[in-house]
C-alpha cells in the first residue's frame, strides 16, 4: 500500500468482510485499484455468528456475485481444524449456534467490552 494508491494491496492478505455496506465499498475500492480482481494472495473472509440478519447473509452472498470474488464464509466450531468451519450462504447458521459454542467453550461471551474505537463510542453513551 502506498500514499498514492491506498487500496492497492501487496500479499499476503486477508480482507475482514463484515456484510456492511462499508465493507462492501472498501472491496469495490480495493478490486479497482487492482483492475477489477484481487491478486491471488489476497482473500476475502466473512465470519457468521449466526446472529446476523438474513439480509446480512444476502448482502454477503450477493456482493461475492456482484464483484466475481469469492468470499471465504467461516464459522466458529471447536471440533473443527482451528476451531473454524468452512460454510456457504446455505449451509451458514441461523439461530446463534457459532455464538453460543464459542460462549459456551469459553464460559463468557465472546468480546464482553467494546475494544479500539468502538469502545471510545461505548463509554461516551
Amino acid at each position: 500500500m502506498s500514499e498514492r494508491a491506498p487500496y492497492h494491496l501487496t500479499g499476503p492478505a486477508l480482507i475482514s468482510f463484515s456484510g456492511g455496506r462499508s465493507s462492501r465499498y472498501m472491496l469495490k475500492q480495493i478490486l479497482d485499484a487492482h483492475g477489477g480482481t484481487l491478486p491471488d494472495d489476497v482473500k476475502v473472509a466473512f465470519a457468521n455468528t449466526g446472529r446476523e440478519f438474513p439480509e446480512t447473509l444476502d448482502f454477503v452472498a450477493e456482493t461475492a456475485e456482484r464483484y466475481g470474488v469469492h468470499i471465504a464464509w467461516l464459522e466458529y466450531d471447536p471440533a473443527s481444524e482451528h476451531r473454524t468451519a468452512v460454510v456457504s450462504h446455505n449451509s451458514a447458521s441461523r439461530n446463534g449456534e457459532p455464538f453460543a459454542l464459542r460462549r459456551d467453550v469459553r464460559h463468557r461471551a465472546p468480546a464482553r467490552r467494546p475494544r479500539g474505537a468502538a469502545r471510545i463510542r461505548w463509554r461516551e453513551r
